[in-house]
């Protein structure tokens, strides 16, 4: 094996507007992956009270009902990743977290929800010890633990210069967990990238056949993979 280091609103989900590109070319725009509060009162606390650019995805994870894996960090025993998603349209929030044991096992916990009355599906499934390694080579070929938490603003800006804010898309996000140490990488409409990989590698190889919502959305270039699918 290879080592490297309930339900919040609906309306909270769906404030955001669709699909809408602003161009800032004077004064201030709040940036969405900006936040002074992470979560509600009753809900875990997502991200270091330092980090100052929290992902919007803590409201798709606070939906799921889903553990804080930095808080998680406090018990050097935890070994831990997840991929999570939200888009508001279509309405999807996802998150697949995968539990690694000390025998090279896991489990995995996958919970998905469309906004529908019928809430969340959850569902869990044991990994093989070589299954979870094909994610931990993965992990350690993209240098995971080393990859900027968020983009460069500079990144962000327009070929005339102009910083640009995408109100609306598909957020991806990566976490991790090993001996006391959280790292987190989260990326906003991203191409095809070691986030997207990461989280396609946690659908494909680890969740159950069932979860077709699941993979058809983080791995929607790789639907040939799944030749007894409609």
């Amino acid at each position: 094996m290879l080592f490297a280091p309930g339900k919040v609103l609906k309306s909270s989900l769906r404030m955001m507007p669709c699909f809408i590109i602003f161009i800032v070319t004077g004064g201030s725009q709040r940036d969405p992956t900006k936040s002074s509060k992470q979560s509600t009162s009753d809900s875990p606390v997502y991200f270091p009270s330092e980090q100052n650019r929290t992902p919007i995805l803590y409201v798709a994870l606070a939906s799921l009902s889903e553990p804080s894996l930095y808080e998680s960090a406090k018990d050097k025993n935890v070994f831990s990743f997840r991929a999570s998603y939200f888009s508001p349209v279509p309405e999807r929030a996802i998150a697949v977290r995968l539990v690694l044991h000390s025998d090279g096992t896991g489990q995995i916990t996958s919970a998905f929800s469309s906004g529908e009355p019928s809430g969340v599906k959850r569902t869990q499934n044991n990994v093989s010890a070589v299954d979870a390694n094909k994610l931990l080579q993965l992990v350690a070929k993209v240098e995971f633990w080393s990859m900027a938490s968020v983009e460069d603003d500079d990144k962000t800006t327009n070929t005339a210069g102009r910083r640009a804010f995408v109100m609306d898309g598909s957020h991806w996000m990566v976490e991790g967990v090993h001996d006391g140490s959280f790292h987190y990488v989260y990326r906003q409409n991203p191409k095809s990238s070691p986030v997207t990989e990461i989280a396609c590698t946690l659908a494909k190889e680890l969740t159950k056949p069932a979860d077709a919502e699941i993979l058809i959305t983080l791995c929607p270039s790789r639907l040939h993979y799944f030749p007894n699918r409609d």
